[in-house]
């Protein structure tokens, strides 16, 4: 196996997964926005909304890792997992100028990257 190809095909890998992540957790809290405003569902529905599209989209990422390297899927699906999450940190800091990041904000984000291990797990075991 080449080098050159087996690096540029992972980084296309992790390129496309967080892609298709970051779109389906952007139509996921686009629809629970349009949830929360038609519905009369509380507004403090909106913190398990968002935390769930976040899984969601974690859980396709790893499953795109899985599916790539077919061996040690919880490993990759918790590295692209990972991926996604600082990316999408990245991005929130850009937009609203602040690095804030707080214990008990990051411990819900342990349960995204559960949800990445697990999809890695089932796209090698598929």
């Amino acid at each position: 196996m080449n080098i050159k190809s087996g690096l540029g095909a992972m980084c296309t890998s992790i390129l496309k997964s967080t892609i298709y992540s970051a779109f389906l957790y952007l139509i996921l809290l686009t629809i629970a926005s349009l949830l929360l405003w038609l519905t009369p569902l509380p507004e403090g529905a909106s913190l398990f909304l968002g935390m769930g599209s976040l899984c969601v989209a974690s859980l396709l990422a790893g499953m795109f890792g899985g599916y790539h390297f077919k061996k040690r899927g919880f490993f990759y699906g918790l590295i692209y997992a990972i991926i996604l999450l600082g990316i999408l940190f990245l991005i929130y800091s850009i937009f609203f100028h602040t690095m804030a990041f707080s214990l008990g904000g990051s411990l819900k984000y342990l349960l995204c990257l559960a949800c990445g291990s697990i999809g890695g797990m089932i796209a090698v075991n598929r």
